[in-house]
């Protein structure tokens, strides 16, 4: 049999496999699968692309602000430098006080405003809590303070930070440096350092970044540190660190701080339940486009190539209308939360749209003004000039930024910084307007202050130094071309410490308030009434007749105040010594004026107060010796011209040397052996006593020291402290030094003061002596009975001796009102278990009165005079050999 092959049959009506609707489909599937995870894969990144811009826009407008209120507190040093160079740059500790507290008022980011004269931090406020910092010297080490020392080589603000504060949490400082101005008003020489210590949580907390929580955002502040390159976090949300942030920088002085925010829940391409659902959608597509194509392929060609079309155009419009949609919710939401007032015009300048922060701004709700034009806000502060520029620039560039006043709908007028911009469409034509602004009515403020600050004196209103001396000058340059002269009155009132250290600085300030009342009810108002400090008033006035109108406005002022002044209850009486010089015949030039019109008031002052003095060439050559005087004063310190003498303290029980008082001499190369009565009143006018009595703090120590270790009986030396010795910010610390530098035990060290120093600022005199106390030596009321004698102060103050003045003693027995007194003085100590000491004793009658009364101690001339030291020991010597000196009878 033959073998016969199978024959395949082949159906006419059978597709091809890879022509079949399902192959298609199943390829078509593939496709638009890969297609539909494509587009969602695209639509994550484009809604992630949205989402960091919201974020970027949110994280711009709490940069802004953190920047702005940043900014605002370290403006506060520079109002600082305007009150320094009011002052003559010699600083007040109380007046610091007073504007750091108002300053801090304003700014409540700033921990606590410090001046540093030569670097060295002197002055804090608040002092409690930062007394560590005094004496820190911000220019000793490169390696801790290189952006104090860039300042200085800049001559601009620096700001250092972020470090630890001491009072606990992260802070920064900003560093102003003070250049002394040089004879030209340009910069000098470096005066010192104006810092603002900025503490950074409230500084954050004033910026509402907490407002990106409330967003949804966590957020770290950071720099770079310019050095090793580390970030350091000034701030943060959160403890961990963030992901993929957007970052804002921002410049500072010397620097950049950078604002990193991330949201809570992560970016949209983070979110797995996002890409969950992105594939399904694809899916979902992928089925229904082989779905499609399945069916299809069952129909005509033509149809099918059109429903292909078809969904390739769908895919366009969707990924176009999610485009839009993403612009227009970014668009609507940076609208919404912009802190800035935004407004949108037609292109007829109606309103149609309004933000909340332009109805918080300006107080209309977007009802309103809708439909309404911009001109409902117009303040009437501008010409129509203004407006026509505004307009040019629309119109030439498309833009316009500037400064405008605009009105609330409470009718107040209030400035704003304003951009607006216009809006075109594809042919070129304007369709809106878009105006953004920002109300600037705290930052024109601080720009009034400080300016204020700078020409007026904040106390009484009057034009300071710095305007003063402008405004006199200006009346010299008219008197020039009218051929006429200005006199200028150097006004000072008599005694007036003594108001505040009895009834305090509040009520010194009170009476230089009503002085001025009273000088302006005298003066013209063409004529110019300054004060340049403290309590001196300079008084300008331009008349042909120049010396007689002088002397009627002295006159007037004389009579005015000599009616008594009654505040809250108090009767003050003060006198004026007023010193006068004219231009052109006294001086060519301001300085010299103000110099001669000031030793004018001197002179009148030397004559016996409440009185007038025209300048002369006599009072030149005094003042110059006055000057000369300083000087050589200043030049005894370097070279250690000073010596100690010592008075012996006797005591009447036991007729024993049982102390002595350290009395400072000069000893001048030229003129000799100069008393103190001579030069202490120019060392406490100059300030140079502050040396000086250090000097004899660490003398007498030294002394006293020497004594016993050369077998002396160990006894008390006293010394007297000046009122700014002991006001100088640390005192306690200093006696502290040097005892332990001489290894002196303190309780042989014994410090007199003033009754004056007790009664001024009660509180913190009342802390340095406790402190003092604690030392363990003995303090000692000086001249008692002489000042402000009060037994709270005694009970208060809690002294261990009160010392008769000698102007008691002196007439002690022949004036019965003298013996009352000193009877009295002995009694209260007794009673009070206090030491009393008598000094000025040069009788024996005197002597024995002082015992009959119980005096307990004695010094003066009857004994000895104040000795040298090497004199002193052979007084002592001689003295106990002699044993009963002392009459006893």
């Amino acid at each position: 049999m033959n073998s016969a092959i199978p024959h395949r049959r082949t159906d006419p009506n059978r597709i091809p496999v890879l022509g079949t609707p399902a192959v298609w489909a199943g390829v078509a599937f593939v496709i638009a699968l890969t297609s539909g995870l494509w587009v969602a894969w695209l639509n994550m990144q484009t809604q992630e692309q949205a989402q960091r811009a919201e974020a970027i826009s949110v994280a711009s407008v709490q940069a802004t602000l953190l920047k702005q209120r940043l900014d605002s507190a370290l403006s506060a040093t520079y109002a600082l430098a305007a009150v320094l160079r009011q002052n003559d740059y010699v600083v007040d500790t109380e007046s610091f006080n007073d504007l750091a507290r108002e300053l801090m008022h304003y700014h409540p980011g700033i921990s606590s405003l410090q001046y540093g004269p030569d670097g060295v931090t002197t002055f804090i406020a608040p002092m409690a809590g930062n007394e560590a910092a005094v004496g820190h010297n911000l220019l000793a080490r490169i390696d801790r303070n290189k952006e104090a020392l860039q300042a200085v080589e800049s001559r601009q603000l620096t700001l250092a930070g972020p470090f630890e504060l001491r009072q606990g949490g992260i802070g920064a400082a900003g560093r102003l440096p003070i250049f002394r101005p040089d004879v030209d008003g340009k910069p000098g020489p470096f005066w010192g350092f104006a810092t603002a210590l900025i503490r950074v949580p409230e500084l954050v907390a004033s910026a509402e970044l907490d407002r990106l929580a409330t967003s949804g955002y966590e957020y770290r502040l950071w720099r770079m540190h310019p050095d090793s390159g580390d970030r350091q976090v000034f701030a943060g949300s959160a403890d961990h660190p963030l992901q993929r942030t957007v970052d804002v920088q921002f410049p500072v002085p010397n620097g950049e701080w950078t604002l990193s925010v991330a949201p809570v829940s992560g970016w949209l391409t983070d979110d797995l339940s996002s890409a969950t659902w992105g594939i399904g959608l694809a899916l979902i597509f992928a089925t229904l486009v082989a779905a499609i194509v399945f069916v299809m392929r069952r129909q005509p060609a033509l149809l099918s190539r059109k429903v292909a079309l078809r969904t390739a155009e769908l895919k366009d419009e969707v990924r176009v209308r999610r485009a839009a949609e993403v612009e227009l919710k970014l668009a609507a939401q940076v609208f919404r939360s912009s802190a800035e007032a935004i407004m949108i015009t037609d292109a007829s300048h109606h309103i149609l749209s309004v933000n909340e922060s332009f109805t918080h701004m300006t107080g209309y709700t977007a009802e309103e003004v809708l439909g309404k034009t911009p001109s409902v806000l117009a303040s009437g502060r501008h010409d129509p000039e203004f407006f026509a520029a505004m307009h040019r620039s629309l119109s030439q560039h498309g833009h316009w930024q500037g400064e405008i006043w605009n009105r609330r709908k409470d009718g107040e007028i209030f400035p704003q910084w304003q951009g607006i911009s216009v809006v075109k469409d594809e042919d070129g034509r304007i369709t809106q307007y878009v105006s953004i602004s920002s109300d600037i009515t705290a930052l024109k403020a601080s720009e009034e202050r400080i300016d204020f600050l700078f020409h007026y004196d904040t106390l009484t209103g009057l034009p300071n130094r710095t305007l003063l001396q402008d405004r006199v000058h200006q009346a010299m340059l008219s008197a020039d071309l009218n051929g006429s002269k200005v006199s200028l009155l150097s006004l000072d009132l008599d005694r007036f410490k003594l108001v505040n250290e009895s009834l305090g600085h509040q009520m010194g300030d009170r009476l230089l308030v009503e002085v001025v009342a009273r000088l302006r009810s005298i003066v013209r108002s063409a004529d110019t009434i300054g004060r340049p400090g403290g309590d001196e008033f300079i008084i300008a006035l331009q008349d042909d007749a120049v010396l007689s109108a002088a002397s009627k406005v002295a006159q007037k002022i004389q009579d005015c105040l000599a009616t008594p002044f009654v505040i809250d209850g108090h009767e003050i009486r003060v006198t004026s010594s007023i010193g006068i010089a004219v231009y052109p015949d006294d001086a060519g030039d301001l300085e010299t004026l103000l110099k001669r019109c000031d030793i004018a008031m001197y002179h009148a002052k030397q004559s016996g107060r409440a009185t007038y003095r025209f300048f002369t060439e006599d009072l030149n050559a005094e003042a110059s010796k006055r000057m000369q005087l300083e000087a050589e004063l200043a030049r005894a310190i370097d070279r250690r011209e000073f010596i100690l003498h010592y008075q012996p303290q006797i005591d009447l029980a036991t007729g024993e040397v049982i102390g002595a008082e350290a009395l400072v001499r000069w000893r001048h190369p030229e003129k000799g052996l100069i008393p103190p009565g001579l030069f202490i009143p120019v060392a406490e006018e100059t300030g140079l006593i502050v040396p000086i009595g250090d000097w004899v703090l660490c003398e007498v120590c030294r002394q006293a020291r020497a004594w016993q270790d050369a077998g002396h009986p160990p006894m008390v030396v006293s010394i007297n402290l000046s009122g700014l010795q002991f006001r100088r910010p640390g005192l306690v610390a200093r006696v502290s030094e040097v005892l332990d530098q001489h290894r002196l035990d303190a309780r042989y060290l014994e410090l007199e003061l003033t009754e004056s120093i007790l009664v001024h600022d009660a509180q913190e005199v009342l802390q340095t002596v406790r402190e003092l106390k604690a030392l363990g030596l003995k303090l000692a009321i000086d001249d008692f009975g002489t000042g402000y004698s009060s037994l709270s102060y005694l009970k208060r103050f809690n002294v261990d001796k009160l010392k008769i003045d000698q102007s008691f003693v002196r007439d002690l027995c022949s004036n019965p009102e003298d013996a009352a007194i000193v009877q009295a003085v002995i009694q209260l100590g007794l009673g009070l278990n206090l030491g009393i000491i008598a000094e000025g004793v040069e009788t024996a009658e005197q002597l024995q009165m002082l015992r009959d009364k119980g005096c307990e101690q004695v010094q003066g001339y009857y004994f000895s005079k104040p000795l040298p030291a090497g004199d002193f020991e052979v007084f002592m010597a001689d003295f106990k050999a002699e044993a009963g000196s002392v009459p006893t009878s």
